[in-house]
């Protein structure tokens, strides 16, 4: 029962966490350590400048350059024309060591579906082999190949050219030989080919290109797609930084003559659709990875280590950041004499694909967003732990927008609104989209390692996650801290959350020994607050804990109570609508109570009467216990309990309840006695939220539960203060994150009536 220590004040809207902590638990520096990528293993030979594809659900990589090794022939060379294949980036099979095909490398392998015949074949055609070549071959299950024979391809042998497939059509552009030509056919079996004009930008060998989907209109929330073509960079003669796109219209555009990035060839160009939220509703990203620049004397190449994307082609942000000297992409790194290097890479491939996981979710296939403008199926959802929780369903709260208090409906999963039953919301999966990145060239030496994307390459944004304002979950979703949203947690929340926290207003007074009144933002651990102990005495209670600090900047939602006592006494309570109050159960007890005229109840009688309500459930005419100023216009109280006078506390009459909200820091306090009197009203330390064993005592299972902070306070040989905090430094960092919202979620899904 451990896990219920924290419920109350955990305000079981937010998060509950310290200045070091984002959502989901996890501090700055667990969040700053994840790794950004991950080494799966390894090829069985080092290599660039190979090709890669994904087909039937597997990677497929043929060829390449590799360190010098015979051949079955006895043949000495470095080029290769090996076909492996995996399912997982782990396990890599091997088809042939030598294909039918000729060794090659700057080759293209491209996965196409014929416009004739509508199947998908891998596709391989130029490259160096040694010289530039024509040839093209495929495969429609990547063991047997066909070299395309029925017609007469029709441009030059080239290698370090770029093939895509754009508009149904396989396209192949510039290459070595220097061109800028630009080919395609609807189908490499039956042809024909066509040629199109030569492409404005300059003759180039080593660029990228990759085909790509933009979201056009999405502020107006028409989420219609236009599919373009991109190729940047590559090599003439030195390394190019430019960015070009290509439309269905068969138009150019130079969309930047300098991009950020610095110039570069032998880089990798891929769109790959995360499905994390911003991807699905803007489009997905276009990654730019590594690649390098032609060195001089020893150094032939220059790799870089960076990771770019964009959306248009046209904004760039830097993903990665190597300004410490260690690039946070890892596959960028290398292990030398015990010590990592940042050294880059180029001639690598990178291809899209997925890895696996215990448990992921993503938006149901009916989901769509509030506006009904963008379908959300297949969205990824973050989830803290995903391996033993769920996605946050809908819930109804109180927020204020553009300053008005209004009850909407929030959609914590992201998913908005999805037809059918609450199990369609989401759907599970045991895999997310990946990056493969695979081998190449750290300079001047081929590596064989097989790299994938973790989570934290979608989070992170110039090597910072989520903004340092969320934690990034899986499938790359930042989930933020209260009050931030979008992609990386940078943008305010629309709304402000009215919370509904156990607690008081900070400007609420209690009677301290000694002090006198003080507001309740001013207590501290270690004070003597005014209570009833288990008798109906009344004593100055220890404070022993004060579970929450007050944010003076959230909006609270409290229930305004107006009272008055028999003697004409009055005065006014703001609580949260969850926090117990003592109220007197029946009229008849309560009607001589407070009748105008000498009362002899004494406080212990009041106390044995009472009964614990909800402030939500207490109505206008109910009558609470207070406690009255010993004199007119004097808010003293005796700095001795043998000095209190027993008749101070008596019944007063709620005379008005109001709910308001409004930006006033709420906090609570727990004293040894488990009450309090909090602007004259004898209040419970807790709320309503706990199971309910005892109709007249709500909060006994609270009470109960927290005897080892009340053991703690009371026998460690600490100053009440230390104690204090290392109570809210466990409960923070364990019990809660632990125990107390796995406990909550599983108790409000089987028993939301329990207690009401």
């Amino acid at each position: 029962m451990a896990c219920l220590w924290c419920i109350c004040f955990s305000g079981l809207v937010g998060h509950g966490r310290g200045a070091s902590l984002l959502a989901c638990n996890v501090s700055q520096e667990t969040q700053d350590n994840l790794a950004r990528w991950s080494l799966l293993g390894g090829l069985a030979f080092s290599r660039d400048s190979h090709a890669a594809a994904v087909f039937q659900d597997k990677i497929w990589i043929v060829g390449g350059v590799s360190t010098s090794y015979y051949t079955k022939r006895l043949e000495q060379t470095t080029s290769r024309s090996d076909v492996v294949y995996s399912a997982d980036g782990i396990v890599w099979s091997e088809v042939f060591d030598e294909a039918p095909f000729r060794r090659r490398f700057g080759h293209s392998l491209t996965a196409f579906e014929d416009g004739v015949d509508g199947v998908e074949r891998l596709v391989l055609l130029g490259g160096f082999s040694p010289d530039p070549a024509t040839d093209v071959w495929t495969s429609d299950d990547g063991f047997n190949w066909v070299e395309v024979t029925q017609q007469q391809v029709p441009w030059t042998g080239r290698g370090w050219h770029c093939s895509v497939v754009f508009a149904s059509q396989l396209w192949v552009l510039g290459g070595s030989p220097l061109n800028s030509q630009v080919w395609s056919t609807r189908s490499v079996i039956h042809g024909p080919w066509q040629q199109h004009a030569d492409a404005p930008w300059p003759p180039r060998a080593a660029h990228a290109c990759a085909s790509h989907r933009i979201v056009t209109n999405v502020t107006e929330g028409d989420d219609s797609i236009e599919e373009v073509m991109f190729v940047t960079g590559g090599w003439d003669g030195t390394s190019l930084p430019d960015v070009w796109r290509f439309d269905t219209t068969g138009s150019w555009t130079l969309l930047q003559e300098a991009a950020p990035w610095r110039a570069r060839a032998w880089h990798s160009l891929v769109s790959f659709d995360s499905r994390v939220p911003a991807d699905v509703l803007l489009g997905p990203r276009l990654w730019l990875l590594g690649g390098g620049i032609v060195g001089q004397g020893i150094d032939k190449m220059v790799p870089f280590s960076d990771v770019w994307y964009t959306r248009d082609g046209v904004h760039w942000i830097e993903a990665s950041s190597d300004a410490s000297g260690i690039s946070t992409a890892d596959w960028s790194m290398v292990t030398t004499r015990d010590k990592q290097v940042c050294t880059g890479k180029w001639g690598h491939a990178v291809v899209p694909f997925y890895r696996n996981v215990t448990r992921s979710f993503y938006c149901g296939p009916t989901c769509v967003s509030e506006n009904n403008a963008t379908n959300l199926s297949g969205q990824a959802i973050a989830v803290c732990h995903p391996h033993t929780s769920l996605p946050d369903p809908p819930v109804v709260r109180t927020i204020i927008r553009q300053n008005t208090v209004l009850t909407a409906t929030l959609y914590p999963d992201g998913c908005g609104l999805c037809y059918g039953s609450n199990s369609e919301r989401y759907v599970n999966s045991t895999r997310v989209p990946a990056l493969y990145l695979i081998a190449g060239n750290v300079g001047s030496q081929k590596v064989k390692d097989v790299f994938i994307s973790n989570d934290a390459m979608l989070c992170e944004r110039s090597g910072v996650l989520c903004s340092n304002q969320g934690a990034c979950t899986q499938g790359g979703v930042c989930f933020c801290i209260d009050g931030k949203r979008g992609q990386f947690c940078d943008d305010n929340q629309d709304y402000q959350l009215v919370v509904a926290k156990s607690c008081f207003s900070e400007e609420s007074i209690v009677h301290t020994d000694g002090d006198g009144p003080k507001a309740l933002s001013d207590i501290i651990v270690g004070d003597r607050v005014l209570a009833l102990d288990a008798y109906g005495q009344l004593v100055f209670s220890p404070v022993y804990y004060i579970p929450h600090d007050s944010d003076a900047n959230q909006p609270t939602r409290f229930i305004r109570m107006r009272f008055t006592t028999q003697n004409g006494h009055t005065g006014q309570l703001e609580v949260t609508p969850d926090h117990l109050l003592f109220v007197l159960p029946t009229a008849e007890a309560t009607t001589e109570a407070c009748s105008p005229g000498q009362n002899t109840t004494t406080s212990q009688e009041w106390l044995a009467l009472a009964i614990q309500k909800p402030a939500r459930d207490v109505r206008a005419h109910d009558v609470v216990l207070v406690h009255v100023p010993p004199s007119a216009g004097s808010n003293h109280v005796a700095s001795s309990t043998n000095g209190l006078a027993q008749d101070l506390v008596q019944p007063a009459r709620v005379q008005q309840l109001q709910r308001i909200a409004r930006r006033s820091g709420g906090l609570t306090l727990y004293t040894l006695t488990g009450n309090v009197f909090v602007d004259g009203v004898l209040c419970s330390n807790f709320a309503d939220v706990y199971p309910v064993v005892n109709t007249r005592r709500r909060d006994l299972v609270a009470f109960v539960l927290f005897a080892p902070h009340r053991a703690a306070f009371t026998w460690l040989p600490l100053p009440a203060i230390t104690v204090g905090a290392a109570m809210r430094w466990l409960m923070d960092r364990i019990i809660q994150p632990c125990f107390v919202r796995p406990f909550w979620t599983t108790w409000m899904t089987l028993a939301p009536s329990v207690g009401r």
